[in-house]
């Protein structure tokens, strides 16, 4: 039984098999009776199998969306993690936190970070200065030291931190950064395809939009896994390049 009284909205309510309605803000309840929405709304595709609206009491000061069954919420200055019942399931005792992927968060403990499972255990020891993406296909990318690579879920690493910076793997593949250029590595670290890329996104069903801006401009363009060219889009290359140019000459101010 929900009594009387106001609550955070902080899951989602679907409409159809697809789509779900994400709802932030609060709700006011009497008498089981829903009295006054003050919500934001937007849509967004979601698995309808774990969609549902969970009603809290409002005692948070920042509470996420839901990710593997468990949100962020944050009190004061620290994070900690609820359950879909508002259960507050791992204490606020982190000074950043990130949301659950393949079954572990990556969260922030007296200045460093590392990876917990779901209980709160320390599945890897906080000793890394960042992350830029989630666990994917088994693999997320850390900063050590300054240096970049990648680590699977018992903190070994699995390619040598030799890189500045890098993105998640998707479709087997990653783009990293050697301090000059972007390039693409498989899972032992194998460079796939080399070093020439101003940007590189990632992977997805065998193709990546690629960009060698800063030596060809109106350079956006399309490549497969083995690197050529698939088609290009250089309207996109305009546009980038142009923001390119403003950045540098702001900086130069």
């Amino acid at each position: 039984m929900i009594k009387s009284g106001t609550y955070d909205i902080i899951l989602e309510k679907p409409i159809d098999n697809k789509t779900a309605y994400y709802y932030s803000g609060k709700i006011v309840v009497k008498n089981m009776e829903i009295l006054n929405l003050n919500i934001d709304l937007w849509v967004k595709i979601i698995d309808p199998i774990i969609s549902k609206l969970v009603l809290v009491q409002p005692q948070y000061d920042y509470a996420g969306d839901f990710f593997e069954g468990y949100a962020k919420v944050k009190i004061g200055e620290k994070y900690g993690y609820i359950d879909k019942t508002g259960k507050l399931i791992i204490k606020p005792k982190f000074d950043d936190a990130r949301n659950f992927s393949e079954g572990l968060a990556f969260v922030k403990y007296n200045g460093k970070y590392g990876f917990i499972n779901k209980s709160g255990d320390w599945i890897i020891q906080p000793k890394f200065d960042w992350e830029e993406s989630d666990f994917k296909e088994g693999l997320v990318g850390v900063s050590y030291n300054d240096k970049w690579s990648y680590i699977d879920k018992t903190g070994n690493w699995i390619i040598s931190p030799i890189y500045k910076a890098g993105n998640q793997f998707s479709d087997g593949l990653a783009s990293v950064y050697n301090g000059s250029k972007y390039g693409y590595i498989d899972k032992t670290g194998k460079v796939i395809i080399s070093f020439k890329y101003w940007y590189a996104g990632d992977f997805i069903a065998g193709i990546a939009n690629v960009s060698y801006l800063q030596e060809k401009p109106n350079s956006g363009t399309y490549i497969n896994k083995s690197g050529n060219e698939i088609f290009s889009n250089k309207f996109y290359g305009e546009i980038a390049y142009m923001e390119l140019n403003h950045l540098e000459k702001t900086e130069l101010l």
